[in-house]
């Protein structure tokens, strides 16, 4: 538990030392704030701290799948209870992007089907690398790539036109693109 302790203490003050602040919100990699051990040492070593960043919430508002819930069900609640007890609010009012990596379906659909549903206040995660940038190590290189393209293309303007057109999409049928103006 020191080792973690220690780790954490260490990032905090990195991140205080170089931008004179604590940071905004604490998002961690692979949702590990709200395992039950990093979770104590983050919001004790946050007590110690002047300012209160926010925290990611992990759980999503709606039902997203078995994925989603197995994450959020890692710790989620017990996160979001001990920060309320310790005052620490909650960056996100709701949580999505929680997908099997494959492309078994288009991207595309997928972000579709998170926006339809995204409650106000909500989180998008996603998780884009140029190809080439993501480590052949990497289980999740090629979803990367495909994120990349789909957020470079002009599909995510499509989706801003509107829910109705996220709902088309959700469908399977093809968002409409608005008329250019002029």
């Amino acid at each position: 538990m020191a080792h973690l302790r220690d780790c954490v203490r260490q990032q905090l003050d990195a991140f205080e030392r170089h931008l004179q602040r604590l940071p905004d919100f604490i998002d961690v990699h692979q949702h590990v704030h709200q395992l039950p051990a990093v979770r104590q040492v983050l919001l004790a070593e946050l007590a110690q701290r002047q300012g209160q960043p926010t925290l990611r919430r992990t759980r999503g508002a709606h039902w997203r799948g078995a994925k989603a819930a197995l994450i959020g069900g890692l710790g989620g609640r017990a996160l979001e209870q001990l920060a309320a007890a310790q005052g620490v609010a909650m960056q996100n009012t709701d949580f999505a992007g929680v997908y099997a990596f494959d492309d078994r379906q288009p991207y595309a659909r997928h972000v579709a089907r998170w926006l339809a549903s995204l409650d106000a206040g909500g989180l998008l995660m996603t998780h884009p690398a140029r190809p080439g940038a993501a480590s052949a190590h990497d289980a999740i290189r090629e979803a990367r790539w495909r994120e990349h393209a789909f957020w470079l293309s002009g599909e995510p303007a499509a989706l801003r036109c509107g829910w109705q057109g996220a709902s088309a999409a959700v469908r399977g049928q093809s968002p409409q693109r608005p008329e250019p103006e002029g």
